[in-house]
């Protein structure tokens, strides 16, 4: 045989023969393989037969790198590395587990464009033609042998292994286990991409299994050797090169740090992305860049499992677990990507980017620090671009090239100095790419970092106070251009017109249920929080008062609420001569300590308020724990367009650090609603409709758009779907005596 070596424009560098023994070569100042930089080499391998005629030639793309542990620390090509991973399963919405190349290239391209820079090929080894994207690409791989036996010694979430768990230290499943890691060894073992070996899923632990691992290593002294079950079974510990875990808090991640100092420490699943989820992933990528050892982790998981299906009517939806009429079914338990099941990207996508990117912004009003997390890269390859902008207008915009070196950091003033004029200002400094890559054209935002503040208007405009007429049933309120009518048995805005025109279809009041979330479900916040949704749905309103002062009508009302004994909330009301309300929610008594979901007031438009724009962070959903990857600026959409396609319906929609937020016609009528910083949601069904939709398509015709205004959700969390609550900085109790201002008045044009 004959080897020769290319570089990766063709050139020759080497060649040698051989007749059994292999090849070696020397190469002077090679290029190292790497996710940021992926060079390949060319080997090409000629075969004569005994004329020496040449009977077949082979060609390869090989990269060459460096990755092993050294004094607890993962390197690769002597830097420590962060795994920013994704778990990906294979699998197409139309044809099941077929996966076509142009999935898979998808799946790549969206990855990088992302900054995910490793995939776990859960739960088995994937199509070649993968691998060979990983290598040109650019992506670090767990290659995981088909291996699972969960049912076999874990039931009903309890460790249970007993004489029938699979394959433990029977002998009779030896060469079963070991066949299956051969076999992928041989297939896999010249891909550069891969860098761990895996022993299988969630199969306990044994002897077998620990002779699997001895196999890869024996084999192998290039890659490392994954697996996490020893965390379940420590009786052979060494078979995982690393400590693997599932889905630990990062209390605990510490906590286990502190007291096992041995070995490097990944999550080969967490960050359970199960229907609207993501919360606080941000503290995971934090850790990343704290604590040494611990070295990252794989989101579960990439890509929604889900069927496409059609319902009676003929509509396409995605179908899962039950809707085949398969019983016992884990329902929607195989639905829980980043990505939905038709490739469109998730909402929680734009999270994954900003906490994996490779160079962090930090913006301040005055300075911007710039920190590069690339191990091999300088910054050299981005272009910078500051932006100012006031009330959401970019006023000016300067580029620029900033070098800082792999794992490098440096400050750099704004280029902007004039903050005179009152208004909402964010600074926004992004950084794009200068040149076109495999995945991404010339100018593609990688990352970017925000600075927002507010120099306040004190400038105090005089309006007529309107006219108050005060009967035995009702209230009205009239101005030069509107009319309001406040009914008593209500308490609240029976109507509102503007220009003769009804901007109403439902009394504003208090709120403070959502549609609870898969996760929600999981830790059982409806039973523990159920209060609330009685709150929302019964409160029972109480007129106070309606009096006339000085500047405006000032109405006071009442909401007796059904959860603590003599629990309470007030809405106060200041009506002024340009049709604008001060609406005041706040607590009187309640002791109640189960967490509200929300804390809000919620009312309806009719549907042909349709048009929505605001200034706060979009355009994709966004919540107070997971809202870091969605820029502040302005935005526009449609009602129709704010429900996420989550499997089962489900709270979506929300947008936080918001500044004001309208609400319009086709002719321009409808509400603005402004507040220091409030979330929002307008959507086409109440959070009671959506939550009793099994499906999309269970949802009925909409009626009205439903217009949210709130002080702050809480937080969807994420850390598992099975029994993980939202962090507790991420809600808030009645107890508490929280107070929530917003203001709402027609939109002039």
């Amino acid at each position: 045989m004959k080897a020769v070596l290319l570089d990766n424009s063709g050139n020759f560098i080497s060649e040698q023969y051989s007749k059994n023994d292999g090849f070696s070569f020397r190469i002077i100042q090679p290029k190292l393989w790497n996710a940021e930089n992926p060079y390949l080499y060319t080997l090409k391998l000629y075969v004569y037969d005994e004329n020496n005629s040449i009977s077949e030639i082979m060609e390869f793309k090989t990269g060459i790198r460096k990755f092993e542990i050294d004094n607890g620390i993962m390197k690769l090509n002597g830097k420590r590395i962060v795994f920013c991973g994704v778990n990906r399963h294979e699998f197409n919405y139309k044809t099941g587990r077929n996966v076509s190349k142009e999935d898979m290239l998808w799946d790549v391209i969206t990855m990088k464009q992302h900054n995910i820079n490793a995939v776990r090929t859960s739960h088995y080894p994937n199509n070649t033609y993968f691998y060979e994207l990983c290598d040109r690409y650019g992506l670090y791989v767990i290659d995981e042998t088909n291996l699972e036996t969960h049912g076999t010694w874990q039931k009903m979430g309890k460790v249970l292994p007993d004489e029938n768990t699979i394959p433990n230290d029977n002998p009779k499943w030896r060469e079963n286990v070991l066949y299956r890691a051969k076999s992928m060894f041989e297939r896999d073992k010249n891909h550069s991409s891969i860098l761990i070996w895996s022993c299988g899923n969630e199969s306990y632990g044994g002897k077998n299994i620990f002779e699997m691992s001895e196999f890869f290593k024996n084999n192998d002294n290039s890659r490392l050797v994954h697996y996490e079950g020893v965390f379940h079974d420590r009786r052979y510990n060494n078979t995982s090169d690393m400590e693997s875990q599932m889905y630990p808090s990062v209390e605990n991640i510490r906590k286990f740090l502190d007291e096992n100092t041995e070995k490097p420490f990944i999550c080969c699943e967490y960050a359970h992305a199960m229907g609207n989820s993501n919360g606080g992933l941000f503290k995971y990528t934090d850790l990343a860049h704290t604590e040494p050892r611990y070295q990252g982790g794989f989101i579960w998981d990439f890509i929604d499992q889900g069927l496409q299906a059609y319902d009676r009517h003929g509509r396409e939806y995605i179908a899962f677990g039950g809707d085949f009429n398969d019983r016992p079914t884990d329902y929607n338990f195989c639905v829980n990507g980043i990505v939905f099941a038709d490739r469109t990207l998730s909402p929680k996508m734009k999270e994954v980017k900003y906490c994996y990117q490779p160079v962090e912004i930090i913006c301040g009003k005055d300075t911007v620090k710039i920190i590069n997390h690339n191990l091999f890269t300088s910054t050299d390859i981005y272009k910078f671009i500051f932006r100012l902008s006031i009330d959401g207008t970019e006023t000016e915009s300067i580029s620029m090239d900033i070098s800082v070196s792999p794992l490098g950091e440096t400050v750099v003033e704004n280029p902007f100095d004039k903050y005179d004029k009152s208004g909402d200002y964010c600074i926004t400094v992004s950084y794009v790419l200068k040149n076109n890559v495999l995945w991404a054209e010339s100018g593609f935002e990688t990352g970017f970092g925000q600075y927002a503040w507010n120099i306040e208007n004190n400038e105090k405009i005089n309006y007529p106070v309107p006219e108050l007429i005060e009967g035995d049933v009702n209230i009205g309120i009239k101005g030069n251009d509107f009319h309001i009518l406040i009914a008593k048995d209500r308490a609240g805005i029976v109507s509102y017109k503007h220009n003769g025109k009804e901007l109403l279809s439902s009394v504003p009041r208090p709120d403070f249920w959502r549609a609870s979330t898969d996760n929600d479900r999981g830790c059982f916040m409806p039973y523990e929080s159920a209060y609330w949704k009685a709150a929302s749905l019964y409160s029972y309103p109480v007129f106070i008062s309606a009096m006339k002062t000085d500047e405006c009508i000032e109405v006071k009302t009442r909401y007796i609420l059904p959860v603590y004994k003599n629990s309470e909330i007030f809405a106060d009301y200041k009506i002024y001569g340009n049709g604008e309300i001060k609406i005041k929610l706040y607590f009187g008594n309640c002791e109640e300590e189960s967490f509200m979901p929300d804390f809000a007031m919620v009312m309806k438009m009719p549907c042909e308020f349709e048009n929505i724009s605001w200034y706060g962070r979009g355009k994709e959903e966004n919540y107070c724990d997971r809202n870091k990857g969605y820029k502040i600026g302005t935005y526009t959409g449609k009602v129709s367009e704010q429900m996420s396609p989550y499997v089962i319906p489900q709270e979506c929609g929300n947008h936080t650090d918001t500044r004001y937020l309208k609400v319009t016609d086709s002719d321009g009528e409808g509400f603005i609603f402004t507040s220091e910083k409030m979330d929002f949601s307008v959507l086409p069904y109440t959070s009671h409709e959506i939550e009793n939709a099994g499906h999309i398509y269970e949802l009925p015709v909409s009626v009205s758009s439903v217009v949210k205004i709130s002080a702050g959700q809480m937080g969807v969390g994420g850390d598992d779907s099975w029994g993980a609550k939202t962090h507790r900085e991420f809600k808030r109790k009645a107890s508490e005596q929280p107070v929530f201002e917003f203001t709402m008045k027609p939109v002039r044009f």
